[in-house]
């Protein structure tokens, strides 16, 4: 995992468990408050979701450009050594 994807997880991690004690200590109703909790998890795991999604994406990515310069480098390579 990339730093900046470290990051980021670790932000809506610490995020997410701000949400839920600031949730939990709210002068609320044991069902409002359960209610919440789900409702701020889900958007959590969406949101969550997303960003693996778009990680994946831009690995994927990453890895077949790489696989081309690695291809043209061993083209380079046989080249040279060869004349």
């Amino acid at each position: 995992m990339s730093r900046a994807s470290s990051v980021t997880l670790s932000f809506l991690v610490g995020a997410g468990l701000g949400v839920i004690v600031g949730i939990l200590i709210a002068p609320k109703a044991g069902d409002e408050t359960r209610e919440d909790v789900k409702e701020k998890l889900n958007t959590m795991k969406v949101k969550v979701d997303d960003l693996y999604e778009k990680s994946l994406e831009k690995t994927n990515e990453i890895v077949s450009k790489s696989e081309g310069l690695i291809e043209k480098g061993k083209k380079k390579f046989k080249e040279i050594t060869e004349n």
